[in-house]
């Protein structure tokens, strides 16, 4: 049963393996500026909307189908490549537009020996709407 996915990376849950996540949040707001008006409350002037940001964590556990090592890695790849992708939950987008994977903490590692046996992924996204550019100094 396909729960979704990013880039290369299926989030399933069949006979033979168990990739899932847990903790799925997504924040959304406007971008507001607060404009003073002498003896009143203030104006709201509202700019726009903020870039979708998701999150989600993935536990990672050391079986016959999942390397967690490789699994690790992979998921850097991916955020070094600094490639945006669709973001999936089931087999519908999260948003029209794709996703950075910006940022990745680890925790909760364990280890048998030197070899990583488990660890917890909480994947950090943020919505790519357009390209940008660096501001040249003046």
């Amino acid at each position: 049963m396909a729960l979704g996915g990013f880039a290369s990376k299926k989030f399933i849950v069949s006979s033979n393996k168990i990739y899932t996540f847990n903790e799925y949040e997504n924040d959304i707001s406007l971008n507001v500026e607060e404009q003073e008006v002498e003896g009143c409350k203030p104006s709201i002037y509202i700019k726009g909307i903020s870039a979708e940001s998701p999150s989600i964590s993935i536990t990672l556990r050391e079986s016959k189908y999942i390397n967690v090592q490789k699994e690790y890695n992979d998921w850097k790849n991916i955020l070094l490549s600094r490639i945006p992708h669709m973001l999936f939950l089931g087999d519908k987008p999260v948003s029209s537009s794709k996703f950075l994977l910006i940022k990745i903490a680890a925790s909760n590692a364990e280890f048998i020996s030197e070899k990583l046996i488990k660890i917890t992924l909480k994947l950090d996204f943020k919505e790519y709407a357009r390209k940008g550019y660096k501001k040249e100094d003046k």
